[in-house]
């Protein structure tokens, strides 16, 4: 109960309440920067140590403690969206409360991108620059045309980092065996679909890999709004 409690009073603080009388305006052009953390069951496949949920979890708080005057904001999301933390500067507070993301409370399967984007567009909407950057195993879906077309409609600049080995891993399950579908197979998450989807349709991207195995999805209007941060 304690925990839960400290972390409720580090969401508030993260707010930002004020008392009019002792605001003091910050002038800052940094780009707001909305995160976004998939925790759907396929992230606890162990293709990275110890899995994959843990593994973005680390990436997360390490790219959070790049940013300088940026505010950040973090979404945790499957099949709808959760705010982990508002936009907040203070970012020793968000890297915390990703830190604090436990995957024994996973519950839920599938991984909606849509939801997501409702939760990016509500985050950001005070925001002149909407840089999304998501983590991720994949999503559901075999197209992404409609996904696409309400970030650009809404101005979202999306940056994808995909988090999953190029030949995947079966999920685990509590009892110790593996998710299987139907027919009776192992479910693994096809992460270049989704990615493709993404760098087709959205701004003319690219994809790349780094020495780790991570599967990027980049474009020229994310550079441009990085030359920001």
């Amino acid at each position: 109960i304690l925990s839960l409690m400290a972390l409720f009073f580090i969401v508030v603080s993260l707010a930002r309440p004020v008392i009019n009388d002792g605001l003091v305006k910050v002038e800052t052009d940094a780009v707001d920067v909305v995160i976004a953390l998939d925790i759907s069951k396929s992230m606890l496949a162990k293709d990275y140590y110890p899995n994959r949920l843990e593994f973005a979890k680390r990436k997360i708080i390490n790219l959070i403690s790049k940013f300088k005057e940026n505010r950040v904001g973090v979404i945790a999301f499957s099949n709808r969206g959760y705010v982990v933390s508002p936009m907040s500067f203070d970012h020793e507070g968000v890297e915390y409360l990703v830190r604090n993301i436990d995957s024994k409370n996973i519950s839920e399967e599938g991984t909606s991108i849509q939801q997501l984007l409702d939760s990016a567009k509500e985050f950001l909407r005070n925001s002149k620059d909407k840089l999304l950057i998501i983590f991720s195993d994949g999503g559901d879906k075999n197209d992404y045309a409609d996904e696409v077309a309400f970030a650009n409609e809404n101005d979202l600049t999306i940056f994808v980092v995909g988090v999953a080995s190029k030949n995947g891993a079966p999920i685990p399950l509590e009892n110790g065996k593996y998710l299987k579908d139907d027919n009776g197979k192992s479910v693994e998450v096809d992460l270049k679909i989704f990615t493709d989807h993404i760098n087709h349709y959205h701004k003319t991207g690219t994809s790349i890999h780094d020495e780790n195995g991570l599967y990027f999805t980049v474009n020229e209007e994310f550079r441009k709004k990085l030359k920001k941060i």
